[in-house]
């Protein structure tokens, strides 16, 4: 996991001008006029770029309605303890894209454009090290190491609604959270983590439409439908691949979302929806007789009814001073998915997030959270059936639990970096396996 940023565009209303006879009518009164006193300095951009306004190229981009988006991520990770070996990789992500107001563009066409691409690379540590783990110890690996159409989206509002065209993917509006951490546990909408083969998140991208209706301007309801095709999440030539004809299917999430100011100045968001795919995907266990698969060797038992239900909070608990400092948050993100097709059947984690600690450094951030994936409970059966006929001697898995404390902070405009560590117990869900202790640094810069 990777984080797209944009400016913001405000427009300042002119001021009335003075008319020369009036100053000229105080300058009689009072005098000639004091040395004018030096401006201000003007405020730090809201969205700091490393590279600022580009000698002004920037600004005149955003004089016609572009916003140019340029980031690039980095994690580094080295396991201390666990896996069959001692290692450290880095995997980097690259996103190059730009927002369009098309209204500011063209004068005529209402909305706004989206374009993004994506290009990752190196390898992840827990190949290396042979970790094992259910979840990603560096969130940004998926997919592949090639580049891939990320975005390619038109997006209009129509009084209360919101309509979304073109390529994009699920996470994008749906179970959609902050992506901070470097364990994928923590990262975005957890959906796309427990069922990667018909919800894509990024950077994957698929044909979709999705439609949102503001009741008020704190409660929204809104529905999708999105292509479910194998060829987009293929990394031989599907990056960039805008066909129709591979699709297998649909899949179809909903979500309402309520964000209430608790004590009228606490700020929250709680986010719950459902999802369903009718696209086939094979039977865990079963194959098409109904026997057991990996006693058989017979083909899969396809099906095509699939669901989940997923939710996300948000809530302040102590709000920020004006400077930002001293905020506690608290948040928490689950899935749980029906058990005929996915492996790991469920995914909860909850955590805290900490502004500004220390003073002087109201921007700084330090982060925890602990997590847990549960692996199918039929697998686990299956596992202990297999044992009991004397057919298996592996050990049966169930839970993996996994914690992450990192602190966030910024030397450059527009540069984060965030040193973390974390522990996983059970890894793979397998108790006899030793614990998987992982140094990490999260850095992501905005261009």
């Amino acid at each position: 996991m990777i984080i797209m940023m944009a400016a913001a565009l405000i427009a300042l209303p002119a001021g009335e001008a003075v008319r020369p006879d009036s100053a000229k009518a105080v300058e009689q009164r009072n005098g000639p006029p004091a040395e004018a006193m030096p401006p201000p300095p003007p405020a730090p951009p809201a969205d700091p770029h490393l590279l600022g306004d580009w000698v002004g190229i920037r600004s005149a981009l955003a004089r016609h309605g572009i916003t140019p988006n340029i980031q690039y991520a980095s994690e580094f990770a080295a396991n201390l303890s666990g896996g069959t070996s001692r290692d450290a990789t880095n995997i980097t992500q690259l996103a190059l894209g730009f927002t369009a107001d098309l209204k500011k563009l063209t004068h005529v066409v209402p909305g706004t454009f989206q374009f993004t691409v994506t290009k990752r690379s190196g390898p992840r540590l827990d190949d290396e090290a042979g970790l094992g783990l259910l979840q990603f110890s560096q969130e940004a690996w998926g997919r592949g190491r090639i580049w891939r159409l990320t975005q390619a989206w038109y997006r209009v509002n129509i009084g209360s609604l919101d309509l979304k065209l073109g390529r994009m993917g699920t996470g994008e509006d749906f179970h959609s959270a902050r992506c901070d951490f470097e364990s994928l546990y923590f990262c975005a909408a957890g959906t796309g983590q427990v069922l990667p083969q018909y919800w894509y998140n990024y950077p994957v991208s698929t044909w979709a439409a999705r439609l949102r209706y503001d009741i008020r301007p704190d409660l929204y309801v809104q529905t999708g439908v999105y292509q479910v095709n194998p060829r987009n999440i293929d990394v031989n030539g599907g990056g960039f691949y805008l066909g129709f004809n591979s699709g297998t299917g649909v899949l179809l999430p909903s979500e309402i979302g309520y964000s209430p100011k608790l004590f009228g100045r606490l700020v929250g968001t709680y986010k719950i929806g459902f999802l369903y795919s009718n696209a086939p995907q094979p039977d865990l266990i079963r194959d098409v007789d109904g026997g057991i698969r990996s006693r058989t060797g017979r083909p899969a038992l396809m099906r095509t009814s699939q669901w989940a239900v997923f939710g996300n909070i948000r809530q302040q608990i102590v709000a920020p001073r004006t400077d930002g400092s001293h905020g506690l948050t608290a948040f928490f993100n689950g899935i749980w998915a029906s058990q005929g097709t996915a492996t790991v059947e469920s995914k909860f984690v909850v955590g805290l997030h900490y502004s500004g600690p220390f003073a002087g450094r109201p921007k700084d951030e330090v982060a925890f959270a602990i997590g847990k994936g549960r692996l199918n409970d039929r697998l686990t059966d299956l596992q202990r059936q297999l044992r009991a006929d004397g057919l298996s001697t592996a050990p049966i898995r169930q839970s993996e639990y996994t914690a992450e404390l990192y602190y966030g902070f910024s030397v450059l405009p527009g540069v984060v970096m965030r040193p973390n560590v974390q522990l996983t117990l059970n890894p793979g869900g397998n108790s006899r396996r030793s614990a998987v202790a992982i140094l990490g640094f999260k850095t992501v810069a905005s261009f």
